[in-house]
């Protein structure tokens, strides 16, 4: 029922449908059935509030951002990937017993915050070295990659859609399932400052597809396009 009266039957008497992504597109026809019907991709934009920041990089002991804990996004395997690396884990959202035991039997430093304002969540930004979100399926956009990509700092995250397609250039791609990968990633982000900072100009240039001036010109274009058919 929910299926039929929220999504179904509104996508088919929609004038226009937008996906986030390519991803999202294609779960939209393949699990909803539609067919014959126009989608159009407009990807999410970053906050305005998110602008770049100069940080040294604490290459002794860096600040690794994760932003959601919903089980697929993968902390587990994050953790894991952690294991015996001088670094601290700043966590956002609640954490399972999963997460927490592994936390504990892997010795990884954290801190945890759940509830926090867009404020903030900016300034956990600003005070890491690096962002990692090796999401597993799931995600119909991954807007902490340009979030990450927006403040300047290097991004590390899953070689899947839509993940590798949001980010462009401007990210480490690793396979989310293999926690050895995960960790490779990590070390040579911390270790090749050539690397390091080619992740975040590349990220500046990608990320420019997806400011809020992008993105809401795009809306703009489509709602013109709509009044004039």
């Amino acid at each position: 029922i929910y299926k039929w009266l929220w999504l179904v039957f509104p996508i088919r008497s929609a004038k226009a449908v937008v996906s986030v992504s390519m991803e999202t597109h294609h779960n939209v026809i393949k699990y909803l059935g539609i067919k014959n019907k126009s989608i159009e991709v407009i990807g999410n934009c970053h906050s305005a509030i998110f602008k770049p920041v100069i940080k040294p990089f604490d290459a002794k002991r860096p600040v690794i951002l994760q932003v959601g804990t919903k089980p697929y996004k993968n902390v587990p395997r994050l953790v894991e990937s952690l294991k015996g690396l001088s670094c601290r884990l700043v966590l956002i959202g609640s954490l399972d017993e999963e997460i927490k035991q592994k936390l504990e039997k892997c010795g990884v430093a954290y801190e945890n915050y759940v509830g926090i304002t867009h404020d903030e969540l900016y300034k956990e930004y600003i005070k890491c070295d690096i962002v990692s979100f090796v999401s597993l399926g799931g995600e119909g956009f991954g807007v902490p990659v340009i979030e990450a990509q927006a403040v300047g700092r290097p991004v590390l995250t899953a070689n899947i859609s839509p993940m590798c397609n949001v980010a462009g250039d401007g990210a480490c791609l690793v396979d989310p399932l293999n926690v050895s990968r995960i960790c490779e990633g990590i070390k040579r982000i911390i270790s090749d400052p050539v690397y390091r900072n080619q992740l975040v100009e590349s990220g500046f240039k990608n990320v420019n597809r997806y400011s809020p001036a992008m993105t809401s010109g795009k809306y703009l274009a489509l709602y013109d396009r709509l009044t004039r058919t």
